[in-house]
């Protein structure tokens, strides 16, 4: 788990990685916008939760030699 800034708008997120993702290869990666009710609670009222736990299954499930999921936290509206 990777905990890093966006310098341009100062917020923080975090990248799910797994193998070497620092190579010439292409990296299998999930961008996901975050999203407390449905990634932590499975709110019914959207399924955010749902696409988030079925992308980390598909991207293991792969078996690539490196894969990255970034949780991307939402912009201030």
């Amino acid at each position: 788990m990777v905990g890093f800034e966006d310098t341009a708008t100062g917020k923080e997120h975090v990248a799910l990685v797994c193998g070497d993702v620092s190579g010439d290869t292409p990296v299998l990666t999930r961008m996901h916008s975050e999203c407390l009710t449905g990634d932590s609670l499975f709110s019914l009222r959207c399924d955010c939760g749902f696409q988030l736990q079925e992308a980390l299954r598909r991207i293991f499930l792969q078996k690539a030699g490196a894969c990255c999921c970034i949780c991307a936290r939402k912009a201030a509206a």
